[in-house]
Formats: structure tokens, sequence, C-alpha cells
């Protein structure tokens, strides 16, 4: 198994920050490295894709929104041997049934990830995880966990 590293150490490549965007770039690279490396039987999955949501993101490059969207990016690098297949692991917290809801036509009623990185927050002090914008036992658990144990300075255990 081939990683980007440790979420607790190297957050910004595992987990691209939605106030640096660009560093996703930089985890697609890497990507598409570890898959040109392997024997082609060997299936790379892509991460990082939450943050693209459904265009509307902090991404520099200036095209369409849908070029900037989820479903743009995965395609785009499964298509251009980057991985074999994506995983949208943020985004399933925010809404599980998201690939269902855009099969379906109906991207507008999808709960996009925003990114916050509360849920990592919530990982990292090993607490249960869900959606902080999304779901109030999320909500009020990071409040509990703030107001037992303090603010988090730095995404790290």
């Amino acid at each position: 198994m081939v990683s980007a590293g440790c979420p607790s150490i190297t957050l910004a490549l595992s987990q691209p920050d939605r106030r640096i965007p660009d560093q996703v770039y930089l985890h697609y690279t890497f990507q598409k490295i570890v898959n040109d490396s392997l024997d082609p039987e060997i299936v790379v999955i892509g991460s990082a894709y939450s943050i693209f949501r459904d265009g509307v993101n902090n991404l520099q490059p200036q095209v369409p929104k849908e070029q900037k969207s989820i479903t743009y990016w995965g395609n785009k690098n499964i298509s251009d041997g980057v991985c074999d297949m994506i995983a949208i692991g943020r985004q399933t917290l925010a809404d599980c049934y998201m690939p269902k809801k855009l099969i379906e036509g109906k991207p507008d009623d999808v709960n996009w990830c925003i990114a916050c990185d509360n849920c990592v927050e919530l990982l990292i002090r090993q607490k249960a995880v869900g959606c902080t914008t999304y779901e109030k036992e999320a909500k009020q658990a990071l409040r509990d966990v703030r107001k037992n144990e303090g603010s988090m300075k730095w995404k790290l255990t």
C-alpha cells in the first residue's frame, strides 16, 4: 500500500486544505507517479476529490464551474490514467447519497462538503466522526470536545 502520508502529520497531502486548494494538483501528480510505477493489475484509488464539490470552490483556474467539479476531475483522472477509481471520503460524510443524487440528475439536492475539516478534528481527537455542517450530533460533539479539551491550534495527533 502506498499513501500520501499520515493525515496527522501531512494533512495537506492527504487532504488538501480549502484555503490552499492548489495542493490538490500535487496530490494528483503523486497519484499519477504511483500509478505509472505499479503493475497494471494493481488498482490505484484516487483521493482528495471532496474539495471540488459541485465546482464552487477556490481553485485558481479560470474555467467553467463544471471543469472544477468532483465529477469532472474524477472522470478526467480516471481517463488520464491518474487513478483507476476515486474515493470521496469527506463528501460521503456530508451526503452519503451524493452518487445516487448525481445519477438521478439531482445535483442541487446534494449536501456538498465545505472542506471545513471539522470532521478531521473529530477523527484526530478520536471521537465519533460525522459532518459538523449537516449533522446535529456531530456539531454537538465538536462543541463538547472543544469545551472540554479546548480548541486545536494545529491538526496534529
